[in-house]
């Protein structure tokens, strides 16, 4: 069997007195073009530091998950953060060059999972 990732989901939208918005069971699948990947948990601090990659060559898959307790983490090409974590939550995405990381007012934990490109 091939490398395989599969991720689910479906998004719920409860505003207050108005209609339910959801979608649809939403599905994509994955598959890495080798066995390598690299996880762990990275300490972010304050100033602008790569996320560790380990031996992935070809990145095609992250994700982030903020295992911090008080502060956000931004994350995006250096100098330019297009996203932001709060404590608790992750986002799963298919970056286009090096990823950079930087916490908000204390340094938090990231954890994150890196996975080479689809084939």
């Amino acid at each position: 069997m091939a490398n395989r990732i599969n991720i689910k989901g479906e998004v719920e939208f409860s505003p207050e007195g108005r209609p339910l918005i959801k979608t649809s069971e939403l599905e994509m699948n994955f598959n890495p073009d080798s066995k390598n990947y690299a996880q762990g948990i990275q300490n972010i601090g304050t100033t602008e530091e790569a996320l560790n990659i380990g031996d992935v060559t070809n990145v095609g898959l992250i994700v982030l998950i903020n295992r911090g307790e008080t502060n956000y983490i931004e994350y995006g090409l250096t100098g330019s953060y297009t996203g932001k974590l709060k404590p608790g939550q992750f986002c799963i995405f298919a970056p286009s060059g090096t990823i950079y990381c930087k916490a908000n007012v204390a340094a938090e934990d990231l954890e994150y999972w890196v996975f080479p490109e689809d084939t």
